[in-house]
């Protein structure tokens, strides 16, 4: 079981997402065969995540796990609470239902760290503070994403992970009107990523860090944004290129070209809008109207 879980997750790390449903389907099969509450509810939630969030099918991400915090609830087994209230919590917020997110999330974190399960504790405060950013309380997400690094750094598995909640910092820090960055170990980070479904992220956050500094940044700024939107369409990573698109309205919008801005953010809407992920689609068309 255990070899078809860690097989299935680094297959999923590597967006190899068909491979990846194959092997946590097995080690999920292999728990409801044994009567497992806690193990089919901790499979479940992590089936869910690593390959159906990754891969941006947002409908199936929200009902399995769903269904895995059901199933920890009955279990009471604190680790698959824990781990299912924080995946879910991520569902929350891509259906757009933000004060849910904040509920589940902080519920997973406090579960998690109870038991030391720093990695999904380091989760649960990622998905606070990318929610809190869509809050524009950019403040406590700054402090969730710092928060975030601190947990992954306890398990020192995720460096790539902790790079990333580094740029998070950063990116809440120019919103709040820092400008004094120093972008070259910010560009570091993309070279020393190991792990294909950040890869489209981190480009993702550079280029929405220098559009915010904006100036002489805006022509890396889109440097940034096409190595993102490039490479979240070569790893499968369809919910991600929606929102690159989305950035890359942003980029044009600053340019004064309102025609590319509404062609980006159209693109945006209608990927977003096939994965399943309405809290999105409902923000973007919003700012699709403005432009009109």
């Amino acid at each position: 079981m255990l070899a078809s879980f860690f097989s299935g997750a680094l297959q999923a790390f590597n967006c190899e997402f068909e491979k990846a449903r194959s092997s946590l389907q097995r080690a999920l099969d292999i728990n409801i065969a044994a009567k497992s509450l806690w193990g089919s509810a901790l499979l479940k939630a992590q089936l869910a995540y690593l390959c159906y969030f990754f891969s941006g099918e947002i409908n199936a991400f929200a009902e399995l796990s769903s269904e895995a915090l059901k199933i920890a609830e009955e279990s009471g087994d604190p680790q698959s609470k824990g781990v299912s209230y924080t995946i879910y919590g991520n569902a929350c917020l891509q259906k757009g239902l933000l004060e849910d997110v904040v509920s589940h999330s902080l519920e997973g974190r406090k579960l998690c760290e109870r038991i030391g399960h720093y990695l999904w504790a380091g989760s649960a405060c990622a998905f606070l503070a990318q929610t809190y950013f869509e809050m524009k309380d950019y403040k406590k997400s700054r402090e969730f994403y710092d928060q975030a690094r601190q947990s992954w750094q306890q398990v020192s598995i995720l460096p790539s992970w902790i790079r990333w909640a580094n740029l998070g910092m950063v990116k809440c820090s120019v919103m709040l009107g820092e400008k004094d960055v120093n972008l070259d170990p910010l560009r570091a980070i993309s070279e020393k990523n190991k792990i294909k479904v950040t890869e489209g992220q981190i480009c993702n956050y550079l280029g929405e860090i220098l559009l915010n500094l904006g100036g002489r940044h805006a022509s890396e700024a889109q440097h940034w944004i096409l190595k993102a939107l490039e490479a979240d369409e070569r790893n499968s990573m369809r919910f991600f290129l929606g929102l690159d698109y989305a950035l890359y309205a942003s980029y044009f919008q600053r340019k004064g070209d309102r025609p590319k801005a509404r062609e980006n953010l159209g693109k945006s809407i209608d990927i977003l809008r096939q994965c399943g992920a309405d809290g999105w689609v409902e923000k973007y068309e919003n700012q699709l109207t403005e432009l009109l």
